[in-house]
């Protein structure tokens, strides 16, 4: 997979697995979105269409970025429903507990 946040001309942030041919397929894209509580979502580009990807003409993408680690994450997890752990918290807890890590 590579995953890709794009903006397009019409303002709006989308993630995806983006392959780059005469323009952009974005393959499940996810539009970044900030909710009430000003936490951030992700949520399907086009609920309504048929099908889980879209095409991007070159003109249509001003930017092309790669996402924080824990942005990834949640996509991948949003995809797939499974919850990925990192090995941050391992490793602090690990070394809280004055263990070794070898």
């Amino acid at each position: 997979m590579n995953i890709q946040i794009i903006r397009i001309s019409t303002g709006e942030w989308i993630i995806g697995d983006v392959e780059v041919n005469s323009g952009f397929t974005v393959r499940s894209p996810r539009v970044l979105v900030t909710g009430q509580n000003g936490q951030g979502m992700l949520v399907p580009y086009a609920p309504f269409a048929n099908g889980d990807e879209v095409y991007f003409d070159d003109a249509d993408v001003l930017h092309i970025l790669k996402p924080a680690a824990g942005l990834a994450d949640a996509y991948r997890q949003q995809l797939s429903g499974i919850v990925t752990a990192t090995t941050a918290p391992i490793r602090e807890t690990i070394r809280r507990n004055g263990l070794k890590m070898d």
